[in-house]
């Protein structure tokens, strides 16, 4: 699995989970959200609001992580309210994605 953010203060560090590693939502919460967006509060959006998004992966969209997305990160848009395709708010799956694979 690979994680990788872009916003309008830059474009996040890559991280990638070793390979095999099944990234289901305890996983994804643990070793993905937890530090990088950890980081990130520090670093790229350090005193500033944001606002974090994620695409309909599994993991991203199960109770458990947006229940830790609601006690973990001040603004977050929750699953129930992601639209069905939107380019504009997923650039990552419109081009970017193809430069990794």
């Amino acid at each position: 699995m690979v994680w990788w953010g872009v916003s309008w203060h830059g474009v996040t560090e890559i991280h990638f989970c070793e390979k095999g590693v099944i990234t289901g939502a305890r996983v994804y919460q643990t070793t993905v959200l937890d530090p990088i967006l950890r980081h990130l509060n520090s670093t790229l959006f350090k005193g500033i609001d944001w606002v974090f998004q994620q695409y309909a992966a599994p993991g991203h969209k199960v109770k458990t992580t947006q229940h830790w997305l609601e006690n973990s990160v001040p603004n977050f848009i929750k699953a129930s309210d992601w639209p069905s395709a939107s380019p504009d708010i997923s650039p990552l799956d419109c081009g970017l994605w193809s430069i990794l694979e």
